[in-house]
């Protein structure tokens, strides 16, 4: 029998909010209607599922520790954005033990790649641009959907925070990157990009992954 399976990260519990697991956190980071930040609270998000941020949502606000640390390096490119390759640096630079890996290449390696390191409990950042478009946005992946028959899992679809979108309610994730198989003499996946909003075909450009290689020191998770 065949069946349909979600694997979502398991940093992430769904609920009328969402938050982090095992905490009365609100996990998702809201974009503005005009600024360029959707990879920085992409990653902000990402961070505080690997427990180096207490409250992404917080991050103006705190005058010291962790969360003032990453928006002293944020703030110079949350209006403008920031590329993969910035954000790597800005990433490393936390000295969180934290190692970003950038990647990109065709639509189906770059899935390719969101689905390993999926696998091993890293959250992955994608990018993607509208079909003959140039500006690109990008969003927050946190699981994978496929059909499942026997111990065969083929996904289809990453499922993703973005952060210019609602908070999701019930669920961890509020949109979804499908793709279809491609055909013969076609040389890569047609992508589709469905929210609550709207559907759109898009390119996928990017993505950049983020590894814990230590564990934080002296950082226990709390109440707000």
């Amino acid at each position: 029998m065949e069946f349909n399976v979600q694997k979502l990260h398991a940093a992430l519990a769904s609920g009328q909010r969402l938050m982090l697991t095992g905490s009365n956190v609100a996990a998702f980071s809201y974009q503005g209607s005009w600024d360029g930040g959707c990879a920085l609270h992409s990653a902000a998000m990402a961070i505080a599922m690997l427990g180096r941020l207490s409250h992404p949502l917080r991050l103006t606000w705190r005058r010291g520790g962790a969360e003032a640390k990453f928006w002293e390096r944020a703030e110079p490119h949350y209006l403008s954005g920031i590329t993969f390759d910035d954000l790597s640096t800005l990433i490393r630079g936390l000295d969180w033990g934290l190692r970003p890996i950038v990647f990109e290449g065709r639509q189906t390696h770059v899935i390719g790649f969101c689905e390993r390191e999926m696998s091993r409990g890293w959250p992955v950042i994608v990018s993607w641009r509208e079909r003959h478009r140039a500006q690109e946005h990008a969003v927050l992946v946190v699981g994978v959907e496929g059909r499942k028959k026997g111990r065969m899992f083929q996904a289809h679809t990453l499922l993703a925070l973005d952060p210019a979108e609602c908070e999701p309610s019930l669920t961890v994730y509020n949109a979804r990157l499908t793709w279809t198989v491609p055909s013969r003499g076609s040389r890569d996946a047609q992508m589709r990009y469905v929210t609550a909003s709207y559907r759109r075909l898009i390119v996928v450009t990017g993505a950049i992954s983020i590894r814990a290689v230590r564990t934080p020191v002296g950082r226990k998770r709390k109440p707000p």
